[in-house]
């Protein structure tokens, strides 16, 4: 006999069988669903993240244009918001002891819809090829807090130093270069005093002397001071803006400081120029230095081009005579094809069009009204311009995208004349002379609006002052350095470096 299925059986079987199927149904459903929306949420955040390249991309081309215009532009940039992006670029020296190398890196972040950060970022290294030789060694990025900077050392009397001739050694300027710190003397106390120091600032707790020699055989001295190696010899050599006829320029080979000797010095007089006019400024740049004189009286230009490729065989490119040679070069800058020069000229600021050496020609200026040209730097399209102490603005923010036709966008009354002016990213480092309290002080100000200056700290760095003569402001890296003279005229020298 077979058996018989039984109808409530079978009933249960295929209520089973429907829930199985309808679960496998939803099932299938739900996948498709989840790889549709997934689909379309890879699709917008493909989207997002290519926009947000494209923007990293954009921000890395700026960052490279402005820098190809003046390296010292390329700077970091904070956060800043457009729609869901939240975009930065990061600048850094490549390498400590590399000034002219920087590593810029772009970033662009967001936040999508299901709260979950993303970020891309681009990086790119930038070198500043036209300055790499005896360039500018300060570097633009500033770090640390420069609101309130301190001395980290300091050589408050050059003539206590131990193994130097008693005396006076007035400072008339400095440079530093390759963690050394060149210190030139403008006057002595003796003919056979030391005119030139060098200092080991590899530690900027410790100022070490290296070496110290006599640069000229009478009591004239220094005025200006620029270090650069020889690209042919691989030598390092000091230029010298000297006093005395005989020699305006002086080249002495400073790549051994511990055998410093009048051996290694060439002396170069400036042709055409008779019974007037010392060595008084000057600026290097590729094999050229160009030098300004003091007052020749009509007995010759004051600014001269000079050919050193050859360091032991200075050459004349070219000269300029302006306002009639009777007053002084006090500083010049090279940018580009122009060369600025500072001066009591009536125009205390002038341009020349040096693109052609054998012929400057004078192209633009500026007057500000009093005072005499003191100290200046150029950044970028503008020009930060200090004067003497004249009851009128010492400090001058300029338009110079247009070098033919120079336009003040803000001035300010300091109230002290600015010797020492340098720039860096934001921020303007001013040294001040004869300004009664403020004598030796230095002030930083904030240049982000060229069209609106505002004071940032006044420094209550008790830096050596009081003396008749100018004092100087260098940088290299992150540190600053001053060369400043007490009361009569006692030469001293601070390492300045931003507060923890």
């Amino acid at each position: 006999a077979g058996s018989v299925e039984r109808p409530s059986v079978r009933m249960g079987f295929l209520t089973l069988e429907i829930m199985i199927a309808l679960v496998l149904v939803t099932l299938s459903i739900s996948a498709v669903v989840l790889v549709t929306f997934g689909n379309q949420a890879l699709l917008v955040g493909g989207e997002t993240n290519a926009e947000a390249t494209q923007k990293a991309e954009e921000i890395l081309e700026t960052a490279q244009s402005l820098a190809r215009q003046d390296f010292h532009t390329l700077n970091p940039r904070a956060t800043s918001t457009t729609g869901i992006y939240r975009s930065s670029l990061s600048v850094e020296l490549l390498s400590p002891l590399d000034y002219f190398s920087k590593k810029i890196t772009a970033y662009v972040a967001w936040t999508d819809e299901r709260h979950i950060p993303h970020e891309v970022s681009l990086t790119s290294i930038m070198t500043d090829f036209l300055n790499a030789t005896g360039g500018d060694t300060c570097s633009s990025v500033v770090i640390g807090n420069w609101l309130n900077p301190q001395v980290a050392s300091a050589m408050n009397d050059l003539g206590t130093i131990p193994g130097i001739p008693p005396g006076t050694y007035t400072v008339g300027d400095i440079d530093a270069y390759k963690e050394k710190l060149y210190v030139a003397v403008s006057k002595t106390t003796s003919a056979n005093h030391p005119t030139l120091f060098i200092f080991d600032v590899s530690n900027p707790a410790s100022l070490t002397l290296l070496g110290a020699t006599d640069t000229a055989p009478t009591l004239g001295g220094i005025n200006g001071i620029r270090v650069a190696p020889d690209v042919t010899t691989g030598k390092l050599y000091a230029y010298l803006a000297s006093s005395g006829l005989s020699r305006q320029l002086q080249v002495i080979d400073v790549s051994n400081p511990a055998a410093l000797s009048s051996s290694f010095i060439k002396n170069y007089k400036i042709p055409g120029v008779t019974s007037a006019g010392d060595g008084n400024s000057l600026y290097y740049r590729n094999g050229y230095v160009y030098l300004g004189l003091t007052a020749t009286g009509g007995n010759g230009p004051v600014f001269h081009v000079v050919d050193v490729h050859d360091p032991t065989n200075p050459s004349l490119v070219g000269s300029r005579s302006i306002g009639g040679d009777s007053n002084d070069v006090n500083v010049i800058r090279v940018k580009n094809t122009y060369a600025y020069l500072a001066s009591p000229y009536n125009d205390e600021l002038v341009v020349l069009d040096i693109a052609s050496s054998t012929s400057p020609m004078l192209i633009g200026n500026f007057s500000s009204s009093t005072g005499n040209g003191r100290s200046l730097a150029l950044v970028g399209n503008h020009a930060y311009f200090g004067t003497t102490r004249a009851g009128t603005p010492e400090l001058y923010a300029l338009d110079i995208a247009v070098p033919t036709h120079l336009v003040s966008t803000d001035s300010e009354e300091i109230g002290a004349s600015i010797n020492g002016l340098i720039v860096r990213d934001k921020l303007a480092f001013l040294l001040l002379k004869a300004g009664g309290s403020n004598d030796g002080k230095l002030q930083i100000w904030n240049v982000s609006d060229p069209s609106n200056l505002t004071i940032e700290a006044m420094s209550a760095l008790a830096l050596p002052s009081g003396g008749t003569t100018h004092y100087s402001l260098d940088c290299e890296g992150n540190i600053l350095y001053a060369g400043t003279n007490a009361v009569g005229d006692t030469g001293a020298i601070s390492v300045i470096i931003p507060s923890p």
